[in-house]
């Protein structure tokens, strides 16, 4: 992989980052504005979340769209663009919903196709420290989002929040233009058929997949909590926003390392310490009052996701080959996303019937069942003769 085709990858990660991140806290808020009560906002948050996951599969098959790539970056992020612009001067939380679905498909379009050029780019023994770099965006994309998002609010509006948020997505097509040409003619004479895998490796993906889709949905029900229950206790925007921007400052140098432990342990061993996190966070969540205690929890919930990310990523490219890696990280990603569906309902559901506490309590099972999960993947492994066994555990 050439130095500007990272360059450019890392860019455009950096962009998507900052939107998503800097927006996760705010939309509830946005909502509530617009009338959402706490299972409306779930809802509208749940359905987004479906554009972001249909994005995804949908990136997954423009991978095999090859020789148009320089067509498809440019009417992707100029749609991308107008629809993120139009969000902000939304009335009722009916059009919000329309818009925001319609715009997170296409980030969840743009952010996997940037994911999965990296790993049919990068090399079987650098995988996890390139997707380390990717995302390594994360927590600076909250940091930046977060200390810049909720100010803006603040100070414009929405209006001026989505229009600053068209400004970036233009920004990320300018970031496509680094990756190199060498590059793409690579991912053009790869083959289009590839063998089929060996059975245990199909059932590791499997697992790996519902582990996945456990700990996201926890993962998302703590999102959706800590924005309702600040905005109960009557924080700002700023405030709410805050704690995605120290989220990332704390988690800044976990990517490149659990990237590149993942490399030299096993990606399972470093995902068990992202599952425990998220299970923390949830129970910190629960008893939080002061803002400090909501700093902490958005920083164990991005230390669990921001290393998903990466070595989850690293780990779906290791167990497919050829094109297919596109579709296993497009998978990934849309389980993540399904997660912050069922999370987003399911959470915006129970906080209305149960209150916050018991629902945190009992998301917490989640992620200790994704351990059982990832404990059970590393017994197939150790079962299996050798075709994933220094990559997976």
């Amino acid at each position: 992989m050439r130095a500007s085709t990272l360059t450019g990858l890392f860019s455009g990660s950096l962009i998507t980052f900052t939107i998503v991140n800097g927006l996760v806290p705010l939309l509830p808020v946005y909502a509530a504005r617009l009338g959402g009560t706490p299972t409306e906002i779930g809802g509208f948050l749940a359905a987004s979340s479906a554009g972001f996951a249909a994005g995804f599969v949908a990136g997954g098959w423009f991978a095999h769209w090859v020789g148009k790539e320089r067509w498809f970056y440019a009417v992707h992020g100029l749609a991308a663009a107008v629809l993120l612009w139009q969000v902000g001067s939304v009335e009722t939380l009916g059009a919000l919903t329309v818009l925001s679905l319609a715009s997170w498909f296409l980030l969840g379009i743009g952010g996997i196709r940037v994911w999965s050029l990296a790993g049919q780019l990068a090399g079987d023994g650098r995988r996890g420290i390139v997707y380390g770099i990717l995302a390594s965006a994360g927590p600076l994309g909250a940091l930046s989002g977060g200390l810049s998002f909720g100010w803006i609010v603040d100070r414009w509006g929405y209006e001026g929040l989505f229009s600053t948020i068209a400004g970036l997505q233009l920004l990320w097509l300018l970031s496509t233009s680094l990756i190199a040409e060498h590059d793409l003619r690579r991912l053009r004479a790869a083959p289009a058929q590839e063998p089929a895998a060996p059975t245990v490796i199909k059932w590791v993906f499997g697992l790996l997949l519902i582990a996945t889709f456990l700990v996201s949905i926890a993962h998302f029900v703590g999102v959706l909590g800590r924005s309702i229950i600040m905005d109960a206790r009557g924080y700002t925007a700023t405030d709410i926003s805050s704690t995605t921007a120290i989220g990332g400052l704390v988690t800044l140098p976990l990517p490149l390392l659990g990237g590149y432990l993942s490399d030299k342990v096993g990606r399972v061993r470093v995902l068990l310490i992202c599952f425990f996190a998220c299970a923390a966070a949830l129970l910190v969540l629960s008893v939080g009052k002061s803002l400090w205690h909501f700093w902490a929890a958005v920083g164990l919930l991005g230390i669990e996701r921001t290393i998903i990310s990466g070595v989850g990523s690293a780990l779906a490219t290791d167990l497919t080959s050829g094109r297919m890696q596109a579709a296993g990280v497009s998978l990934m990603g849309a389980v993540v996303v399904l997660g912050g569906i069922v999370g987003y309902a399911i959470g915006g559901y129970t906080f209305d019937e149960l209150g916050t506490l018991p629902t945190l309590l009992l998301s917490t099972t989640l992620p200790v069942l994704g351990v059982l999960i990832l404990l059970r993947i590393g017994r197939l492994v150790d079962k299996a003769q050798g075709e994933c066994q220094a990559a997976v555990f």
